[in-house]
């Protein structure tokens, strides 16, 4: 089994050790109550994915934010994973469900219906909203992902929970990457330009 808060804290050692690099924020929280998940799934009529259980059974919530503060011909490089309480996923921030973040009383009713099905768990770009999210119309809670921000709305991820964090970690969260993996119109030019950053930052 892997083991989450070893991982994260060895990424945050890595950047810290970086010549330019600037962590700004490192957090990690203990494991979730056992009790706290299966009122959840209850609650949804949910099931968790092990991958999901194991996560939130080892860590519930981290939070890592940083910035590379050397010289980069495309502007700042910066990156963040937020991942989020688990019962803040699925009940919002002072559990009003993500009321005024993901979705809003000014939506059409589908549209308000179809945005509340999203539980952001990926917190990563507060400005805009950038989150990625479970979607509690599946039964089985980790197998399918929806990336959600004001700037490109709602799209699948071509990754399940588990392939999530394997990659969040592979890129040090670096902004961006999750549209690699979405199933929105290529934007050539980004891509490009993510994988130059990430590969002269990090050398892969």
């Amino acid at each position: 089994m892997k083991d989450y808060i070893a991982l994260f804290s060895q990424l945050n050692e890595e950047l810290e050790k970086m010549p330019g690099m600037q962590v700004e924020d490192f957090y990690y929280s203990e494991e979730a109550d056992v009790e706290l998940l299966n009122s959840i799934e209850s609650d949804f009529s949910i099931k968790f994915s092990n991958p999901v259980r194991t996560f939130y059974s080892q860590c519930n919530g981290m939070n890592i934010k940083w910035k590379y503060e050397g010289e980069s011909e495309n502007g700042q490089v910066a990156g963040r994973i937020w991942l989020q309480d688990i019962e803040e996923v699925f009940y919002g921030p002072g559990k009003n469900y993500w009321k005024d973040d993901i979705w809003n009383n000014k939506m059409s009713e589908e549209e308000q219906h179809n945005r509340k099905l999203l539980k952001p768990f990926d917190y990563f770009d507060p400005d805009d909203s950038g989150c990625a999210c479970f979607d509690v119309s599946e039964n089985v809670i980790g197998a399918q992902l929806i990336i959600h921000s004001v700037d490109n709305g709602m799209s699948s991820l071509n990754l399940n929970f588990e392939n999530y964090l394997e990659t969040a970690l592979k890129t040090r969260g670096i902004y961006g990457w999750h549209y690699l993996y979405a199933n929105l119109p290529p934007k050539k030019f980004e891509a490009d330009v993510l994988r130059e950053d990430f590969k002269k930052l990090f050398g892969i």
